[in-house]
C-alpha cells in the first residue's frame, strides 16, 4: 500500500488537486499503479476541523467516477454538524457502488463506546474482514 497526499485548504480536500494527482500520474516514474482508493474524513477532518460542503462532495465524487476510485468515507463527526441541515454524505450521492461509509458512536455518545459500523454496497461490504 502506498499513500499519496492530496492538498487540502480551509474547506477540506480539494477535488481539483485530486484530479491533478490522478491525471498526472505516471506509473513508470511513480513506480506504482495510479491510486484506486480514496480515504477521507469529510466532516471535521483532523487536525484542521475542515468539512467538505455539498458542492465539494459532488465534485469529489465526480473525480472518483472519472478515475474509478473507491471512496472510504470515514465520518464519525457527521452527526455533530450544527445548522439547519446536515451536508449530505458521499454515500447518499453514490449511484454506482463506489462508496464505503464508516460511522462510530465514539464521538456522539461516549468516547469509551468504541462501536462502529460500515454502510455501503453489498459488493464492498462482503469484502470486509473484521
Amino acid at each position: 500500500c502506498r499513500l499519496v497526499g492530496v492538498p487540502c485548504d480551509g474547506a477540506g480536500l480539494q477535488p481539483a488537486a485530486l484530479e491533478a494527482v490522478l491525471a498526472g500520474w505516471d506509473e513508470a516514474s511513480e513506480g506504482a499503479r495510479r491510486p484506486r482508493v480514496l480515504y477521507t474524513i469529510p466532516t471535521g477532518s483532523n487536525p484542521t476541523g475542515a468539512s467538505l460542503d455539498a458542492e465539494r462532495k459532488r465534485d469529489l465524487y465526480a473525480v472518483a467516477r472519472r478515475y474509478g476510485l473507491i471512496i472510504l468515507e470515514d465520518d464519525p463527526y457527521y452527526w455533530l454538524q450544527f445548522g439547519a441541515a446536515r451536508t449530505p454524505s458521499l454515500l447518499s450521492m453514490d449511484v454506482d457502488g463506489r462508496v464505503l461509509r464508516f460511522d462510530s458512536t465514539s464521538k456522539l455518545l461516549a468516547s469509551g463506546a468504541r462501536v462502529g459500523w460500515a454502510t455501503g454496497p453489498a459488493a464492498l461490504i462482503e469484502r470486509l474482514e473484521l
